[in-house]
C-alpha cells in the first residue's frame, strides 16, 4: 500500500514538473518576433501580427481595425517593393521608405480619435528613434 502511494506522488509530481516545462518553456526564437528584437517595418512582420499590436496600444474599434488593416497591407507590400528594388540607391530606399510611411501614418492618423492621435504620435516617434539607433554607427 505504501508503494502505491509513492508510485502515484512520483507520478503526480512528474505530471506537474512537465506542465510547469510546458508552461514556462519559451518558443524557438523566431527572426521576426519582438523577443528577437526585430519590431521592424511592416514588411519584416506579419500585418496581423502589427494591427494586434496597435490595437492594444490604442484601443481600436472593430471599425478601426477594419479600416487600418489594408492600409497596413499596403504599406507592407510597398515597403517590400523598395527594399526588393536593386536600382535604388540606399538614400533612394531611404527617402521612399520615408514617403510610404508618411503617407500610411496619414491615412491611419485619420481614423484615429484625439486621445488616440496622441498615443499614435508617440508610437510613431519611438518607432523612428529605433530606426535611426539602429542605422547610427557605433550604435
Amino acid at each position: 500500500m505504501k508503494i502505491d502511494c509513492i508510485k502515484k506522488t512520483i507520478a503526480i509530481l512528474a505530471a506537474l514538473t512537465f506542465g510547469c516545462a510546458v508552461a514556462f518553456a519559451e518558443p524557438a526564437p523566431d527572426s521576426n518576433s519582438p523577443a528577437h528584437g526585430n519590431k521592424g517595418p511592416a514588411a519584416q512582420r506579419p500585418v496581423r501580427d502589427f494591427l494586434q499590436e496597435l490595437s492594444e496600444k490604442l484601443n481600436l474599434t472593430d471599425a478601426q481595425k477594419t479600416a487600418i488593416k489594408p492600409i497596413l497591407a499596403t504599406e507592407a507590400n510597398e515597403i517590400k517593393a523598395v527594399l526588393q528594388d536593386n536600382s535604388l540607391s540606399k538614400e533612394q530606399q531611404k527617402t521612399k521608405l520615408s514617403d510610404i510611411r508618411e503617407s500610411s501614418d496619414k491615412k491611419i492618423n485619420a481614423l484615429l480619435t484625439p486621445e488616440q492621435q496622441a498615443k499614435w504620435a508617440k508610437i510613431k516617434e519611438h518607432a523612428k528613434q529605433e530606426r535611426n539607433k539602429k542605422n547610427t554607427p557605433g550604435a
